[in-house]
């Protein structure tokens, strides 16, 4: 038999050794639990670019919206693939959405509810696409967008009729581009809707008429560009509100302003590339700084 101390020293041994098994134990498990915490962290592994709250899918030849990008994306850019149609499916997981760009796809409807969850969405690119297939329907999902402020529709074969239904209730928007459509004639209802239009820009379509109070209801607008049209005159000139306009490359023989004292705040005429038979008859309070008339036909 040990003696009470030999006892007491094999025992105090044991109990070290066991509390170290036991600390040693913790230790592991401590560590292992660490490794499944940062296992569980959510990774993006995708083909696509995200970077702080910006993703760039561009070019991925995407048939959808991918499913698997950071949930707190704020910019997401799809341009270039061959997206046809948004659902309500295709964007509820990113509710942060701020700017969404799908420029040069095939998209040709976009479906009611589609942005039902993102109330923070203020810039669109639909450049490029097919809208004019499904506008009714396109024009019905765009209208639920209460903050939108940029709309760019540019390259969808759209005419006056159906941009009129696509912008029917889009009093939010202060920026749009209806470059390169089928615009021919312009009347106050197109743009009836539009109280807080700030940029407009209607370059390259094939307007030819543009009707006496087209614009009245933009009273905020400052940047009009009508380059690469058809028009042949401007008479009675009132946007006094406008400080840039473009009108270069058209047929425009007339330029004629209200001749009241009331001040214009245009600063950029550019009336350059077109066939001017006077001198443009300018405003007689204005602000303008820079007149461009080279290369016009004048005779």
């Amino acid at each position: 038999a040990l003696p009470i101390s030999g006892f007491a020293r094999c025992l105090s041994v044991e109990m070290g050794f066991m509390s170290f098994c036991v600390s040693l134990g913790f230790i592991f498990l401590a560590v292992a639990w660490r490794g499944k915490a940062v296992a569980v962290l959510p990774t993006y592994q995708g083909t696509c670019k995200p970077v702080h709250r910006a993703t760039d899918c561009t070019r991925r030849q995407l048939t959808t919206v991918p499913q698997d990008l950071p949930v707190d994306t704020e910019e997401l850019f799809l341009d270039v693939n061959a997206i046809r149609t948004l659902t309500k499916a295709s964007l509820p997981r990113y509710n942060s959405l701020c700017n969404l760009s799908l420029r040069q796809n095939k998209l040709e409807l976009i479906e009611l509810g589609t942005f039902f969850i993102n109330r923070r969405l203020s810039i669109l690119n639909l450049e490029d696409n097919f809208i004019f297939v499904n506008y009714t329907v396109t024009a019905t999902a765009i209208k639920s967008v209460q903050t939108l402020r940029k709309l760019d529709l540019s390259g969808n074969l759209l005419t006056e009729e159906m941009v009129t239904i696509l912008l029917q209730s889009q009093s939010s928007i202060e920026s749009l581009s209806l470059a390169r459509n089928l615009l021919m004639r312009l009347d106050s209802i197109v743009f009836g809707s539009l109280g807080q239009m700030k940029e407009l820009n209607l370059e390259r379509n094939y307007i030819y008429e543009i009707e006496t109070g087209a614009f009245d209801a933009m009273r905020r607008l400052q940047r009009l560009n009508l380059a690469y049209n058809q028009i042949t005159c401007i008479v009675d000139f009132s946007l006094t509100q406008l400080q840039v306009l473009n009108a270069s490359f058209n047929s425009i023989e007339w330029f004629l302003t209200d001749e009241s004292n009331t001040v214009f705040e245009l600063q950029t005429l550019d009336l350059s590339h077109n066939h001017l038979l006077f001198f443009p008859l300018l405003p007689k309070n204005n602000k303008l700084h820079s007149l461009l008339l080279s290369d016009r036909k004048s005779t």
